[in-house]
């Protein structure tokens, strides 16, 4: 098992992260305007990872960003992608390490870094909001800017995700919202909660999230 694990590392990640990076920028991107600089949370769906880690590394290159990977054989490989893009790994999920994971996220913040996060991964249900982010919002008192992400052409995988992948030379139009700040009141209020899932599966027009 050590030798297929040290294999994948040496000779099939570097060659699925160079696949991904021709596929990435064969792909022509539209955003309404930019994202904003600042630290803060960026969330998207779990069905989005495919685009969603290249634009954002793409975009931010010159910042430092951190996103929450769940602790699966899954995650690995994903971490090591987001590596290879210059992205750190926070590892934990909802069911494996929350609390710790939860800790270092907040410290992230603190620390002035980006950090990402599929709010309804590692498992689903899908297209459902946990918690978690807007507790970090409320303790770090960071914006969320959720993304959304359009696309022209792709292909929907057969997972409990339906994972999204882009075909080569299609088009991705990315909305964002306005910032969401969390206060006390409503950091876990069903109302915010079905807010931004109406927004990022697009029943909201506009980046409000009035």
């Amino acid at each position: 098992m050590k030798m297929k694990e040290q294999f994948i590392k040496r000779l099939i990640m570097p060659a699925a992260d160079l696949m991904y990076k021709l596929w990435f920028f064969s792909i022509r991107k539209k955003t309404h305007r930019p994202v904003p600089a600042a630290p803060q949370i960026l969330a998207f769906w779990h069905q989005d990872i495919f685009i969603a880690i290249g634009f954002i590394a793409h975009y931010y290159r010159s910042r430092n960003i951190v996103a929450l990977v769940s602790a699966s054989r899954d995650g690995d490989y994903l971490a090591r992608i987001l590596k290879s893009m210059g992205i750190a790994s926070i590892r934990g999920s909802s069911t494996t390490g929350s609390v710790e994971a939860y800790w270092k996220c907040l410290r992230a913040l603190n620390e002035n870094n980006i950090l990402l996060i599929a709010p309804d991964g590692p498992k689903g249900p899908a297209k459902k909001i946990k918690p978690g982010m807007a507790e970090l919002s409320r303790h770090s008192t960071k914006p969320v800017h959720l993304l959304r992400f359009d696309y022209s052409l792709c292909r929907r995988l057969n997972s409990w995700d339906c994972f999204i992948i882009p075909l080569p030379f299609s088009s991705v139009h990315i909305t964002v919202s306005d910032p969401i700040v969390f206060t006390r009141e409503d950091a876990g209020t069903q109302k915010n909660s079905q807010t931004m899932e109406d927004f990022l599966n697009g029943h909201t027009a506009g980046t409000g999230m009035a």
